[in-house]
């Protein structure tokens, strides 16, 4: 089981992580979760279902070999959690919070003879369904397309938990919601940010973070974002800013 936004294996899970499962078998066929009218994603389809700790799990992708869910808000109050799927089960610590920045499958290495390398490689945000981070017009933050020297970019976070007021899992935030953040930011270098609230349109863990990009010469910068004092999975995020 890995963490949907980063691919790294997990240890411990958080309430309203996103996560992805690998197997064989592990649904009758390939088929996304729709929301209902009243605005949740199924808890069963294609004939897969997985429960964390009794409840079950909203179910954003199924198909034979991997499957895409949410872990319930409902496992806030355990210190572990057993997770079930297929007649099968195992337990995880319940860890409050580990935020990560969801990252692009082909990030670029170089731009213009640069070369933004962090420890451990290039940390690019990107949203669920493999859309970038975004500059303030909506075009993907990369080195052909920088945002301005000022503007707001927006990065995307799961593993923040029970970080609001209202949240129900499988819930797809609607487009005219607000819904912020209730846990303190901090940016490093400190660029300032405007906003942290759920993203409209995706499910209540997905985390819109609107952070300003700092002026600078060199086509790029690298923030580190902590949540409540946890740093971001993965390092720095690099955001490309317009020389």
């Amino acid at each position: 089981m890995t963490d949907a936004a980063t691919g790294g294996r997990v240890a411990a899970v958080t309430p309203s992580q996103l996560l992805t499962l690998f197997g064989e078998d592990l649904a009758e066929q390939e088929l996304i979760g729709v929301p209902s009218g009243s605005g949740f994603l199924p808890f069963a389809i294609g004939g897969f279902t997985a429960a964390f700790n009794g409840t079950s799990a909203a179910l954003l992708y199924v198909s034979g070999r991997q499957v895409n869910l949410q872990a319930p808000y409902e496992i806030a109050k355990d210190d572990t959690v057993v997770v079930s799927k297929l007649g099968e089960s195992r337990t995880y610590r319940v860890q409050a919070w580990q935020p990560a920045p969801f990252l692009r499958g082909d990030p670029e290495l170089t731009c213009n003879g640069a070369a933004p390398a962090a420890p451990g490689g290039v940390s690019y945000p990107r949203c669920f369904l493999s859309v970038g981070a975004l500059n303030d017009d909506g075009a993907l933050n990369t080195c052909a397309t920088p945002a301005a020297p000022g503007s707001l970019v927006t990065v995307f976070l799961n593993g923040v938990g029970v970080a609001g007021t209202s949240l129900r899992s499988g819930f797809v935030t609607p487009g005219d919601a607000i819904i912020p953040l209730a846990l303190p930011v901090a940016l490093d270098p400190p660029v300032g940010w405007d906003s942290a609230q759920l993203q409209p349109g995706a499910v209540s863990s997905v985390w819109a973070l609107r952070i300003r990009g700092p002026g600078t010469t060199a086509g790029f910068s690298s923030v580190r974002v902590t949540v409540d004092g946890v740093p971001a999975a993965g390092g720095p995020l690099t955001v490309w800013v317009r020389r």
